[in-house]
């Protein structure tokens, strides 16, 4: 199913082409003449008495903006398939906002970056962990070691030796920092949503 509007954004490449296919003087003769009826280049250059050449660059541009459609094919008696043109029956919608999805695409950018800044975060804290685990284990092992030369010294009977393991850190930092960004990132967007 075919569009039933035109839509422009003034920020746009199209809007700029659109303007300048509606201020040209052959382009407002062409549209008049396809608002009457259906006609092919020739037709259209043999009724407003212009060049063949300046009619179908014309009706290019119009096509791309947009404004005509083609309508049918037909032969010609030479054999040579022709097309005709009529108006695009489409209402035009002229917007001085940006659309939605350019919204997006502005800030697109920092979302990337907060996922790599996540990703990295994760990755060096998972691999410090894993540092930790070792250091850990030899700690572990140490202790071990000391507690059977303890006992060999045998110091004093009273005495008793304890030695304290270094707690291992099981929160991880990145979701901390993933969250803060999102919502850092949605309270800049709600107070500027309009200037984007």
């Amino acid at each position: 199913m075919a569009d039933k509007y035109l839509l422009f954004s003034l920020e746009e490449e199209n809007s700029k082409k659109l303007g300048e296919v509606i201020s040209n003087p052959t382009c407002k003769k062409i549209l008049s003449i396809l608002s009457e009826k259906e006609l092919s280049v020739s037709e259209i250059a043999n009724e407003l008495q212009i060049p063949l050449n300046t009619t179908d660059y014309n009706i290019k541009n119009m096509l791309k903006a947009g404004l005509i459609e083609k309508a049918n094919k037909w032969w010609s008696v030479k054999g040579k398939k022709i097309d005709t043109y009529t108006i695009a029956n489409k209402l035009i919608v002229i917007s001085p906002k940006k659309s939605l999805t350019s919204k997006v695409k502005s800030i697109l950018p920092a979302l990337i970056i907060i996922g790599f800044l996540t990703i990295f975060l994760a990755n060096y804290y998972s691999q410090e962990k894993m540092n930790n685990l070792q250091n850990i284990q030899d700690t572990q092992i140490s202790q071990e070691a000391l507690k059977v030369a303890s006992s060999e010294m045998a110091y004093n009977n009273e005495e008793k030796y304890t030695i304290s393991t270094p707690s291992l850190i099981s929160r991880e930092p990145w979701p901390w920092f993933l969250a803060g960004a999102l919502l850092t990132l949605a309270i800049l967007l709600s107070l500027n949503w309009k200037k984007l």
